[in-house]
């Protein structure tokens, strides 16, 4: 599974995994942009499903997961790409929210991904930390 896979550097790994043969899930908030890269995917003959989540909220993330194991099979390899690089300002400037937001993506969704990834990741024979 790799987030941001919608665009950029996530869909480029995405892509790089297919041709290798992986069968992909691909996580974006974009339902345009992961339906283009999952139809790149799946014309050259290679397995993508399109998973529409927001990677700050984990009850998306979880829903995302859930149907890819469904749809795939465990997840054996994740790859966090997704973030954002905001906000970014003076810190007198800086909205709270905004911060509480980014490090949703940024920290506690990949960390939510983590977990609900990494269990079928060791059982698989994944020996990484």
């Amino acid at each position: 599974m790799v987030t941001g896979a919608g665009r950029g550097i996530g869909r480029g790994i995405a892509l790089a995994m297919a041709e290798a043969g992986a069968r992909v899930g691909l996580l974006s908030r974009t339902q345009s942009e992961l339906d283009d890269a999952c139809a790149e995917i799946n014309a050259a003959g290679a397995t993508a499903v399109a998973l529409v989540a927001d990677v700050g909220d984990a009850e998306q993330t979880r829903r995302a997961v859930a149907r890819l194991v469904s749809q795939l099979g465990p997840v054996e390899i994740l790859v966090n790409n997704a973030a954002v690089v905001w906000p970014l300002g003076p810190s007198w400037t800086v909205d709270p929210d905004q911060v509480s937001a980014a490090l949703a993506i940024n920290v506690v969704g990949p960390m939510a991904l983590t977990g609900h990834g990494l269990p079928d990741m060791v059982d698989s024979g994944w020996e990484g930390s």
